[in-house]
């Protein structure tokens, strides 16, 4: 796995592979690392502690999703919980999804300044 960051010709670039590591004299860097496996993820984790950069590792649905209606549909029916979450949204069926959508409209209204009817 090898990622590059390039910010005002200055780069960050990690072989995790073999971890070479070359680190550029950069201020604040954003690095968005991705992986099938958690073991690379595992990897690259242990490098970034032992450098003291400050990281955070997401993970896939499997991992991570909170609803447990969906969870126990897709165990129920045998079926793959990223497939069965990404219909839950499309349907509309996900309520924490459908809270962020609701707060996303809601900072939209909020956004908009009122017109000036003369």
């Amino acid at each position: 796995s090898k990622f590059q960051i390039y910010n005002k010709d200055q780069t960050l670039q990690l072989n995790t592979d073999n971890l070479v590591i070359k680190l550029a004299l950069i201020k604040n860097p954003q690095l968005i690392y991705s992986s099938r496996t958690h073991s690379q993820l595992q990897q690259i984790s242990q490098v970034l502690k032992k450098l003291d950069i400050k990281h955070v590792t997401f993970a896939s649905r499997q991992q991570y999703c909170i609803n447990e209606q969906c969870r126990q549909f897709a165990t129920q029916n045998n079926l793959n919980l990223n497939q069965c979450c990404q219909n839950f949204q499309r349907l509309g069926k996900c309520i924490y999804n459908n809270q962020l959508n609701i707060q996303a409209s809601l900072e939209d209204v909020k956004s908009v300044k009122p017109m000036d009817i003369e």
